[in-house]
């Protein structure tokens, strides 16, 4: 998805932290408040939220991600 929206000149930035706060509330027994919040977002109780993304087209000119050459990770 994140590629598929950077080559279409959508700036992309991950919010892993919400879904992972809820996992933590959950496996701590304590007072779940993302979790719900999750999935009021949501909106379908049938789905899950698991690496959501704030995503728009950029207003200003921004810099690309850094990205190794495929002759560095390749072996």
């Amino acid at each position: 998805m994140r590629l598929w929206g950077s080559r279409n000149g959508l700036g992309m930035h991950p919010l892993n932290q919400m879904p992972e706060l809820a996992d933590r509330q959950t496996s701590l027994g304590i007072n779940p408040k993302f979790g719900p919040a999750l999935q009021e977002l949501i909106g379908d109780p049938s789905w899950n939220a698991l690496m959501p993304f704030r995503m728009g087209y950029p207003v200003t000119e921004t810099l690309l991600s850094p990205r190794r050459g495929i002759d560095e990770v390749v072996v």
